[in-house]
């Protein structure tokens, strides 16, 4: 079957596409027949563009300046905004500009000072002036007769001595002081208790602000402040002024410099609070400070959360400072070292300079932990200042073994070109006297007199040069010591002490410390030119005289002099409890006592008669006790030695020894059952020293190596007895009341 393309094609609108298949003719007829694809027709239409009609391209128009309006006001906001931030930066930087000024004053009253330390007493340190004011008010100079008070010489005018135009006060100040602002001086000199009489007189405060308040005050120099502040409250009060932010810290920093004025502090704190002020660091630091001045630590602690918690501020590095002086005021070690665990590890900001680490340096020297001081040191960030050296080597003299690092130090000062000072020269001394070297401390002690006297031309002496005295008598008592002292082997120090003994110069004047005129003493000359010292300081300087001083001359007695030596000294200068006083017996002994000396005083050196003569006594404590039993082992005196068991077993009751702690009781009662028990070993009181063993068994533990001496005593004897006393003390020196009793101290 033969099928037409042409009508296929135009019956079903297709292209054309045909080939030939042809069937194989297998019985059937040939068939052609043509194969048709089939594909679709596709029209890809173009839309034409529409031109916008007339009303459109109106609308267009008016959108685009729309636009365009609009764009032109964000710009005008963007430059008004820009304007607005100006204005603002520029109150901003006036107002920071008068914080500025202010800040500093407050910076400088808040600051702490840096003051000589003292390594034997009380610590109190304070660090430098940081700040000087960048601007002052309008001076003298810029105003009429500036010049007439430069000129004038006189020094007998009514008010000031030395007349200067250098003073700053505020311009309306001044007008108000009047003809008698030419005798002004520098601050230094002005009487500022008539200077501001003479201001209530003469119309006070009238038409003054705030600000001009406070430049007045500013001038005032810091440790007068408070002392006028009274008078300048009651004339802002007259005047009608009111203090602003500026001037409350300012007052509050002031007032801040005495303990007693806490509460008005406290109340001035208030009134930020009132007037929706908020409190600065300065403010803080004044409360942190008055709070300091009277130890209040548990008012810092609670002021210290009231920072975080309400005012949500963390106190600052100066903050953490006056914490850490506080706690060392009242000697809190444990409290010290928390204070400076927080500075280091709070923030960045905080971290302790140079100054706060030679502050926890110190206080670790003070409580006799030289190894955590030295740990410390090592990981020191920033260069030691001559505090930290000092200390450290101060530190050393402690240890017989750590002498060679102290000496490190000292030399490490040297290169530093630190100032040389008696500071340096006494700490020298505690290594040479710790050492045992006594000629180079004899040397430094009398160089430190001598250079004294040269730029002063006179003797005297402070209550500091008996620290140093005690450590020259201290060289006494451990001279000789039989080891090689460092200042011969450390080649630095060996140059160090060669050139001190070569310069040194004994007799330099005849009213010097009465020292033998050689270098190397021998070993009975020591007792006589210790005597002498004594009665030198006794005759000339009573008022430097300490019971630390009383207990170090009457240890050298005790191991060098004789009994009746040491009896002597020991009625002299000792002052038995009051309840002793009242016994007739006592007194009638000592009357008997001295007038059985009178015949060896004729026999004495004039200056040793006559320091015999003033009374200078100290309370008996324990130290004195302990002392005295030690002359009594070293003499083999049992007699006196049971007086001083006697005499200070009522010493006990007295509240010099119960106020103490329990612990720190104990300790002393423990130590002077030791000397008793040597004492009795000494004069072979065998009995008494197995009864003193079996009456304390239980309270103190007995060691050993404290019992070793009364076991020996007894295996020499044959006492069965004895031994089985000592193996009983020590079998149970942890007895369960023993424990009970150490755990409730």
């Amino acid at each position: 079957m033969i099928i037409s393309d042409e009508k296929f094609l135009s019956e079903n609108n297709l292209s054309k596409v045909s080939c030939d298949m042809r069937l194989s003719r297998i019985g059937t007829p040939k068939v052609s027949v043509t194969r048709v694809i089939p594909v679709r027709n596709v029209v890809i239409a173009r839309r034409k563009p529409v031109r916008a009609s007339n009303t459109d391209a109106k609308t267009w128009l008016m959108k685009e300046e729309q636009r365009r309006i609009r764009q032109k006001e964000q710009e005008m906001k963007q430059r008004l905004e820009e304007l607005e931030r100006f204005k603002t930066k520029v109150q901003k930087s006036y107002i920071r500009k008068e914080d500025r000024h202010l800040a500093q004053e407050i910076e400088k009253d808040l600051d702490i000072i840096t003051d000589d330390y003292n390594l034997d007493s009380d610590v109190d340190l304070v660090f430098g002036e940081l700040m000087q004011a960048e601007e002052q008010p309008k001076s003298l100079k810029s105003l009429p007769g500036a010049s007439d008070a430069s000129d004038n010489t006189d020094k007998s005018v009514e008010l000031f001595s030395f007349p200067s135009p250098n003073l700053t006060l505020p311009e309306k100040v001044i007008h108000h002081i009047g003809p008698l602002v030419k005798h002004i001086s520098n601050p230094e000199n002005i009487q500022w208790g008539r200077l501001l009489l003479d201001l209530e007189k003469n119309q006070g405060f009238n038409g003054l602000s705030a600000v001009d308040v406070t430049r007045l005050i500013q001038n005032i120099p810091k440790e007068e402040k408070y002392q006028h502040m009274s008078l300048i409250h009651e004339m802002m009060f007259n005047s009608g002024i009111s203090p602003d932010r500026y001037l409350t810290d300012l007052m509050m920093t002031a007032f801040s410099e005495r303990s007693y004025y806490e509460p008005l502090v406290e109340a001035l704190f208030q009134d930020y609070d009132i007037n929706g002020w908020a409190p600065t660091d300065y403010t803080f630091g004044a409360l942190i400070k008055v709070y300091s001045k009277g130890k209040k630590l548990d008012k810092i602690n609670n002021l210290l959360n009231q920072m975080k918690l309400k005012y949500h501020k963390e106190p600052n590095k100066k903050i953490y400072t006056m914490v850490l002086q506080t706690c060392m005021k009242i000697d809190d070690y444990k409290k010290t070292s928390e204070v400076f665990d927080a500075m280091k590890f709070n923030s960045v900001a905080t971290n302790p300079d140079t100054t706060a680490y030679g502050s926890m340096i110190l206080m670790h020297v003070l409580n006799d932990n030289v190894e955590a001081a030295l740990d410390l040191y090592d990981n020191l960030e920033t260069e030691p200042d001559e505090t930290i050296l000092l200390a450290l080597a101060r530190g050393c003299s402690s240890r017989k073994v750590l002498i060679n690092r102290g000496w490190d130090f000292i030399i490490e000062y040297y290169k530093r070109k630190f100032p040389l000072n008696e500071k340096l020269m006494t700490v020298m001394m505690y290594l040479t006297s710790r050492d045992g070297d006594l000629s180079l401390t004899r040397a430094i002690y009398n160089t430190i007199h001598e250079s004294r006297f040269k730029m002063t031309e006179s003797f005297s002496m402070n209550k500091n040069d008996g620290i140093a005295l005690n450590v020259l008598l201290r060289g006494y008592f451990k001279y000789p010591d039989n080891h090689t002292v460092q200042s011969k082997t450390n080649d630095a120090v060996v140059a160090l002490r060669r050139s001190t003994l070569a310069l040194n110069h004994f007799g330099y004047h005849p009213k010097a410390t009465p020292f033998l005129p050689v270098n190397e003493l021998e070993e009975k000359h020591i007792l006589p030119e210790v005597q002498a010292i004594w009665s030198y300081i006794i005759l000339h300087y009573p008022d430097i005289v300490t019971s630390e001083l009383v207990g170090t001359y009457l240890m050298i007695l005790a191991t060098r002099g004789s009994m009746a030596d040491f009896n002597k000294a020991f009625e002299e200068l000792t002052l038995k409890p009051v309840f002793e006083q009242v016994d007739n017996a006592v007194a009638v002994e000592e009357e008997s006592e001295q007038s059985s000396e009178l015949s060896d005083l004729r026999l004495t050196p004039l200056a040793i008669r006559l320091s015999s003569n003033i009374q200078i006594k100290y309370p008996r404590n324990h130290d004195i006790y302990h002392i005295a039993l030690q002359a009594c082992i070293n003499n083999k005196d049992i007699e006196l030695g049971q007086r001083i068991w006697q005499e200070r077993g009522r010493f006990r009751k007295t509240p010099e020894f119960s106020m103490q702690p329990r612990n720190v009781k104990h300790n002393q009662d423990f130590e002077f059952a030791r000397d008793m028990l040597k004492l009795l070993v000494n004069c072979n009181e065998l009995n008494d020293a197995c009864r003193l063993l079996l009456s304390t068994e239980t309270q103190f533990n007995w060691e050993w190596t404290y019992v070793k001496p009364v076991y020996i005593m007894a295996e020499q004897l044959g006492d069965e007895y004895a031994k089985k006393v000592v193996r009983r003390v020590v079998r149970n020196k942890k007895s369960k009341w023993r424990e009970e009793y150490l755990q409730g101290m």
